[in-house]
């Protein structure tokens, strides 16, 4: 059997793929399933806990915009429901945000479902919002970036820098991946299970169209490989265009988040983040070593970025400090 399937969209991919999850939902027997929807009252895109199918008819997991990281939610459900059967719907970076929590401190998602998406990108908020009143709406919205899905998604320059800097805006190892970029997403989608044994488990074979043309795969590796030495490239020069007065060590980073406080925007923020900058409970000395695996583990989402009010490009100074083997 194959592990990766097409789902035809009949010009509607936002749509298909709602009703793909749809009869997921059902084959699976889930009790819910979190997935991000918009909120209108904050104009933000939150995950919320779906709990029957009929919900799945506000989902947007494409919408171009990520107000939160999920990875903390899903892991907190899974805590403190630990016997029910739910889906996740996920981003790359919260993928893995989420298996980089789990191998510190497992919380029992092996239960779950994971379902992984590619990721088209996403606008700052700021220019999210006036895109959305000029497009009447968040479905709108997003079948204007679904648009771009062939070509590698949103021009590159449009999008929130992490965005540009993301190797990787695929998932890659979860139970099942919902495939569009490098695809004529109007015509096709494709979803991809990690194994022969999960395809089957999910009936993919009974709740999608067929077997996937190996066209349409190729296709998709072609762009995929694009996207991934544009970005590169775009990611190593805005690590060398780095201000010469910011962090190039984990002491010297430390020192500026003191410098902020009380201000914690981005550590409240960033999805794997455990308290390694607060002072031990006995000798209330910071461990650099603690925190040097915390920037090891950065999944490069952005997150701190966005909830900086100083506006300081955090995610390109982490990742210099990983580039450069942390130096302490």
């Amino acid at each position: 059997m194959t592990t990766t399937w097409m789902i035809k969209t009949n010009g509607d991919p936002l749509g298909a793929v709602r009703g793909f999850l749809g009869r997921l939902w059902q084959e699976t027997g889930l009790e819910g399933m979190l997935l991000p929807r918009h909120q209108a009252e904050t104009g933000g895109l939150v995950p919320y806990l779906a709990q029957e199918s009929a919900d799945l008819a506000t989902a947007n997991p494409f919408a171009p915009l990520v107000s939160v990281n999920a990875a903390r939610q899903v892991a907190q459900l899974a805590r403190e429901q630990p016997t029910a059967r739910f889906a996740a719907v996920l981003r790359p970076c919260e993928t893995r945000a989420l298996c980089a929590n789990e191998k510190r401190s497992p919380s029992g998602v092996e239960r779950w479902l994971i379902v992984g998406t590619d990721c088209l990108a996403s606008f700052p908020a700021g220019d999210f919002a006036w895109r959305l009143e000029k497009a009447g709406g968040v479905d709108g919205l997003t079948r204007e970036a679904l648009k771009f899905a062939r070509q590698g998604g949103i021009a590159p320059y449009r999008y929130r820098l992490a965005c540009q800097m993301c190797a990787n805006p695929m998932c890659q190892g979860m139970d099942l991946a919902i495939e569009l970029l490098g695809l004529p997403v109007n015509e096709v989608l494709l979803v991809t299970a990690k194994d022969e044994a999960t395809a089957t488990s999910l009936h993919l074979s009974q709740i999608t169209d067929g077997p996937a043309s190996p066209a349409w795969v190729a296709q998709r590796a072609h762009i995929l490989d694009a996207i991934r030495k544009r970005h590169t490239s775009t990611h190593a020069r805005m690590v060398k265009d780095l201000a010469g007065d910011l962090p190039t060590t984990v002491s010297e980073f430390v020192q500026m988040l003191a410098e902020c406080f009380p201000c914690q925007s981005c550590l409240e923020a960033c999805p794997i983040y455990s308290g390694e900058l607060a002072p031990r409970r006995f000798s209330g000395s910071i461990q650099i070593d603690d925190i040097a695996r915390w920037l090891e583990n950065c999944v490069e989402c952005g997150m701190c970025d966005e909830a900086c009010p100083k506006k300081l490009p955090i995610t390109a100074i982490v990742s210099r400090l990983t580039q450069e083997a942390i130096a302490v």
